[in-house]
């Protein structure tokens, strides 16, 4: 077997598996739309000093907040960003590039990518915006990276990336510093705005790739 087929082979199974348990996520995040959570925790009865298990119904928008808030949260600036700006200059928001009918752009800047747009940038994160009608691009230019507040040294290295959404007029609702492509699917379940798309694109898309 070559070192070239060994590799490749390496690549495309970190692959599978980097898709599988994104699907696993997927799953769960359209399982806790559905259902309330229970959660328990033990405390000691004051009257008879045995301890006792307490558990309470979560429900789901509480449960997802509790994730939001330890992971996906976003902040009001960044470097020269900030909500209700102007978005970054990403690729597809320079002057001579227009895309009018986008209901939503995501731009995102991280190492290793260039510059890319839709599925060139990600294959499933692409292709579900698309169907969303939105747009999205990725760039790692030196240059972008201080546009954004990030310095591109640290970009380089794999230490410093970040997520922007924008909403269809360009205005900044979403700035997620350290995220990657890889989180956009879970950002975008945080705007209401976005959810019914989200919902319709992700059971076209993703839950075809997770049928056996």
């Amino acid at each position: 077997m070559s070192k070239k087929f060994t590799t490749f082979s390496a690549v495309l199974l970190g692959t599978v598996l980097f898709w599988a348990i994104a699907f696993t996520a997927y799953e769960i995040w359209l399982e806790i739309e559905d259902k309330s959570i229970q959660s328990c925790r033990t405390e000691l009865n004051s009257e008879s000093g045995e301890k006792e298990v307490i558990c309470m119904e979560t429900e789901p928008e509480e449960a997802v907040e509790k994730v939001e808030a330890s992971f996906l949260e976003s902040v009001e600036e960044f470097g020269h960003l900030h909500i209700g700006g102007k978005a970054p200059q990403g690729v597809v928001l320079r002057p001579l590039v227009s895309h009018p009918d986008a209901k939503f752009y995501v731009f995102f800047h991280r190492m290793g990518f260039g510059i890319c747009n839709n599925i060139d940038c990600a294959p499933l994160e692409g292709r579900v915006i698309q169907c969303m009608e939105g747009w999205l691009a990725g760039d790692d230019q030196p240059e972008s990276s201080d546009d954004v507040g990030l310095l591109s040294e640290d970009v380089k290295n794999g230490m410093a990336s970040l997520v922007v959404i924008s909403d269809k007029d360009s205005r900044i609702i979403g700035i997620y510093p350290n995220h990657t492509e890889a989180d956009i699917i879970p950002i975008l379940t945080q705007f209401p705005e976005y959810k019914e798309s989200l919902v319709e694109c992700g059971d076209k898309i993703i839950k075809p790739l997770l049928d056996p």
